[in-house]
Parts: structure tokens; sequence; C-alpha cells
């Protein structure tokens, strides 16, 4: 009964909010637990600049006169000794000690504050459709992961297919002025769109590829409102897609513009785009979880920042510890990339796609697909 009451009072409270200007952030957080995020009001500028309102408190009546008296968009990082019900209805919580998915929750703010309109989705699609239109008519497809394997790709450069190239291999200037892809992707809040080292120094070499060759960059809307800060000089080749209700890769960017509500970005972003194109797709760098991987699975050195990964184990800690459980240390590999994506595969494979993985991987449901038809 008490939850209920609380949840109608959120509702009428809501309105009542409705009022405020959402051109702000509030920013909450006990006084007595302010040494527990050292980092607190670093965190809000990178993502905020100075558009937000602190909010501190030392009791319960401070902070709820303060919740009454601040604006629609309120992030907390100390939530430990508020009512989950208030959390859940007024707030959005960045609490990195608790929340596996802090680094989301801030782009969820951003989203609030300057939310992606339909018209700059109808843009986006727009300029998705017209590049593609000016490519040259080619059968097939290639993805280069970030995998070991990904050594081989200047074996490829020379191979005929449209090229689809995943997130931190801009580390390598070099490949990326050799294959010249088409498109580039990325879709980690913490691993691309966060203020760590490592998501940092990607979007700084990301920077430099684009100058030395443009191409379309893909990513899921929910990251616009910091990208299209982020990358100013880049926005004519900006592409967010928005994040459909289905689980089907199966779907053409060009009939539906929306990815699949999936996780791990070559089920949310690089299989959708590369069905789009051609019918014949094939897999470098996807090397999946060896016996020996600590963490997800294993990256080229030369195409990633193994040295800079502790830089976002510290900043969200509690990300890796949802995800990387010692006593099934293939949790999230078999979410991402099992039965759920080897059945997508399958019905693709019904409709006359060829999916091939061209280098081995620990990953039975690609390399139940593996061909060395490259001889790699």
């Amino acid at each position: 009964m008490r939850r209920l009451i609380l949840k109608s009072a959120a509702r009428i409270a809501k309105l009542f909010f409705s009022g405020f200007s959402n051109k702000n952030a509030y920013v909450f957080i006990e006084k007595t637990k302010k040494e527990e995020y050292p980092d607190f009001i670093e965190r809000t500028e990178f993502f905020f600049e100075s558009n937000y309102r602190l909010r501190e408190y030392s009791s319960k009546t401070e902070f709820y006169l303060k919740l009454i008296f601040s604006g629609k968009v309120k992030i907390i990082f100390t939530p430990s000794n508020v009512n989950p019900v208030i959390i859940e209805n007024f707030f959005i919580n960045v609490d990195y000690h608790t929340n596996p998915f802090d680094g989301w929750e801030w782009h969820r703010a951003l989203n609030l504050c300057n939310p992606v309109s339909e018209e700059m989705l109808d843009k986006s699609e727009a300029r998705f459709k017209q590049f593609i239109s000016k490519l040259p008519a080619l059968d097939r497809a290639f993805i280069f992961g970030t995998g070991p394997s990904l050594s081989n790709a200047n074996k490829l450069v020379e191979e005929p297919g449209y090229k689809i190239v995943c997130n931190t291999i801009v580390k390598d200037k070099d490949l990326w002025i050799k294959l010249k892809p088409h498109f580039i992707v990325a879709g980690d809040a913490i691993y691309h769109f966060s203020n760590n080292a490592y998501a940092t120094a990607f979007r700084a070499d990301l920077r430099k590829c684009l100058l030395e060759h443009p191409c379309i960059f893909l990513y899921p809307a929910q990251f616009h409102p910091f990208i299209y800060k982020e990358l100013p000089e880049f926005r004519h080749l900006l592409v967010p897609v928005p994040v459909g209700t289905h689980t089907e890769i199966a779907h053409s960017l060009l009939e539906e513009f929306s990815l699949p509500a999936l996780g791990n970005v070559l089920n949310l972003l690089l299989l959708p785009l590369a069905i789009t194109l051609a019918k014949n797709i094939y897999l470098l760098g996807f090397d999946g979880r060896a016996p020996g991987d600590k963490l997800f699975w294993s990256n080229s050195g030369r195409h990633s920042y193994p040295d800079l990964i502790a830089s976002i184990q510290k900043n969200h800690p509690q990300f890796f510890a949802y995800y990387i459980d010692d006593k099934n240390p293939n949790k999230y590999v078999n979410a991402v990339h099992g039965d759920q994506l080897d059945e997508n595969l399958t019905s693709l494979e019904k409709t006359g796609y060829e999916i091939t993985l061209i280098t081995p991987s620990y990953t039975k449901s690609l390399q139940n697909r593996y061909k060395n038809i490259f001889h790699l």
C-alpha cells in the first residue's frame, strides 16, 4: 500500500516538474559521502559543461526540499539512503559503485536535456540513403572486428566489397588509409563515449582517421547529443540510428531505419549494416574468448588500447563486476554470441545471405561458419 501511495504521489509530482526547463541537470550528492565520489564534478562537467546545478544535502528534509525545487533532469550519485521509488521516478542513477549501467545513464540524462528529434532522425536517414546511393554496386561486404586476427586485414585491402570497420580499429591509421572503409560503427557508452582514457583515445584517433579518409559514422541514436557536440567538424558524416523493439537482424536499414534491440556491436550495428549492403558477408577479427582470456575476449593490441583498460575499470567498476562472472566466465559471450546470434544468422541464410567467418574463432556460432577462402 505504501509503495502504491508513493507511486501515485510520484505521478502527481511529475506533472509539477514538467513545468521546469530541461536545459540544466540537477546533480544530487549526499554531503557525508562526497569523498566516495572524488571525481563527481569532473564527470558532471564532462557531459554537461556548465549546464548543471549542484544539490548537496545532509538530511532527508533537505533532500526533499531540493527535490521539490529542482528541474526535471535530476542526477544522483548517492541513492543508497533514498527510497527506491523516488529514485526510479525522479532520478537518473549514476552511482558507479553500485550501478553497472552508470555510463549509459549519463547519456539518458543528455537525451532528456537535448532530445533527438524526429527531424534529426529524418535527416540522418536521408544522409544514410544518399551516401549509399552514391556507392558502387558490389555484391559483398567485409566486417572488420578488433580481435587478434585483424592482423590479416592488410591482405584484404584490394578485395572488392563494402568495408565496415569497428570502433578502435582507428588506432591503426595506416590500415585505415589502406582499407578506405565506407562505414565505421561504435556503440558502447563506456568504451567509446565516456571520459575515461580509453574512450578519449578512441575519439582522438577517430578524428585523425576521419580527416585522412572521411566515411559514415553510424551509431545508436541515444549517443547523438554527445557525439553531435563532441565531433562538430564531422556532422556531415554522422548517422545516428534509433534502436527499435525487434530482436531480429534481418531488417534492411533502407526499409526500416532502426537497429535491433540486441547487445554487442556485431548484433546491434555491424550485421544490420552489412545485410543492408550485400548478400555475401565476410567477417574478420572475431576471434572470440580464448580459454586464457580474463575479460570479455582478446583484442588486437595494434587496434585497441589494452594499456588503457584499467581506466575503464576504475571509472565503471560495477560494469565489470556485473558482466565478468568468475563462476561463469562466458556469461557475456553466451548472451550476445550464443543461441540468439546463431538463430539470427540461420534466419539470414535461409533468405539467401551467406555469412562467412574467414579466420577461426572460439565463438561456436561463428566458427560453424568458418571457411578459409582467402587463405589468411
